[in-house]
């Protein structure tokens, strides 16, 4: 009885192994088949030019179909993706009994950029090109497929030098990630990084220089020299509408505020703002909303505290920098935040945001600074709150 169990098992198994040898044997066939039928598009893309002011790039498309099944005289190809190409290949000669190859170019086509100009000088771009169809191809009998080993991208054209001067490249390949999947090809645009550090020295490094020499005005005794801060107040304001008008003919295409202007806009507020606490810490003789907010802020205790921490010469320049620092942060969450990149994030949390409140880091005395070391570091946390959003915003996107 047993011996019949053991045989039965062994049967059993035999027969298992059998059937699973079949199905193997049937996908290597299919796959066989399938890659008998699959027909492979290469691809070159020429850039022949780059304008980020109307975000559009001129380009040549270079189509080889090194295996077509049929022999005619030519083959249309239709290529789309940020705009759209129809590419006339002809035939070459045949490469085996059953097979031809196909080679043709486009004309020069106009491609769409896809990016957000608002991040400059941070700006990048894509080239998105998408295999449509190929004409003569029945899709239930062939599965067309992009050929990513052969595919490459680079500059050319009149103006090949200035592009290679502007753009990334490596020896005048331009990057590129492929999908498969979706017979999809992206060609990634985006400045060189020695053009990029110039772009923010000479677009965001005086700004940033602006923002500080606001902050550090509050050193000024507004008793005492209130001439020199509102003369200061006054050419900071004429500097930032004059560089603003300046530096449009230079910015890319944009739905809203560049990086650059959105500063600009924040620092004529800040700067509103600002003048106002000084001429209000001025008068000497309150009003009654003047005198509400002193019952409200003028506790002894409560300013001692404050001048411990920061040093101000009166409470209204503690409120133009927390009040200018609340207004910076929500017109920037409300307007070109989900535009931005985290480059811009860094910007803003560690060197615009700190010129509201650390400019006034050399108005108090070491003693002072030693004592209040933990609330400064705590500020510190405070203001990477910026970065921590984008990436968690990004985070969610992907």
């Amino acid at each position: 009885m047993n011996l019949k169990k053991i045989l039965l098992f062994l049967l059993i198994c035999i027969l298992c192994i059998n059937i699973y040898q079949f199905v193997l044997i049937g996908r290597a066939n299919s796959n066989e088949i399938n890659s008998l039928n699959k027909i492979g598009v290469s691809f070159f893309i020429k850039v022949l030019d780059v304008n980020d002011k109307n975000k559009t790039a001129k380009v040549e498309i270079l189509v080889n179909i090194p295996r077509y099944p049929y022999n005619k005289s030519n083959v249309g190809v239709h290529v789309i993706g940020s705009g759209s190409a129809y590419i006339l290949c002809n035939n070459t000669g045949k490469v085996t009994e059953t097979e031809w190859y196909y080679n043709g170019k486009s004309k020069e086509v106009i491609w769409f950029l896809q990016g957000h100009g608002e991040t400059f000088p941070f700006d990048t771009y894509e080239l998105p090109f998408i295999l449509r169809d190929v004409e003569g191809i029945d899709p239930n009998n062939f599965t067309l497929c992009i050929n990513d080993r052969k595919f490459f991208a680079s500059f050319g054209g009149k103006k090949q030098y200035t592009l290679l001067d502007l753009w990334h490249h490596d020896l005048n390949r331009i990057p590129v990630d492929t999908i498969v999947e979706e017979n999809k090809i992206i060609v990634n645009i985006h400045r060189k990084f020695n053009v990029r550090l110039i772009d923010f020295i000479l677009f965001l490094i005086p700004i940033i220089g602006c923002y500080y020499l606001l902050g550090l005005t509050l050193i000024l005794d507004p008793q005492n020299q209130i001439r020199e801060r509102l003369t200061i107040y006054l050419s900071l304001f004429v500097f930032s509408i004059t560089f603003s008008l300046n530096i449009q003919p230079f910015l890319p295409y944009r739905t809203l505020f560049s990086f650059p202007e959105f500063l600009l806009s924040n620092l004529i507020i800040s700067i509103t703002i600002f003048g106002i606490s000084t001429l209000i810490g001025n008068k000497k003789n309150y009003n009654t909303l003047l005198y509400k907010l002193d019952q409200v802020f003028g506790r002894k205790n409560v300013w001692i505290k404050l001048k411990e921490l920061y040093g101000f010469y009166n409470k209204y320049d503690f409120m133009a920098s927390i009040l200018s620092l609340i207004l910076f942060m929500f017109i920037y969450y409300v307007t070109i935040f989900k535009r931005m990149n985290i480059i811009s994030a860094i910007l803003l949390s560690y060197i615009i945001i700190p010129s509201y409140m650390y400019s006034h880091f050399f108005m108090i005395t070491s003693e002072q600074r030693a004592r209040n070391i933990k609330f400064y570091i705590f500020l510190s946390i405070l203001f990477v709150l910026p970065l921590i959003i984008h990436l968690i915003y990004y985070f969610n996107l992907a």
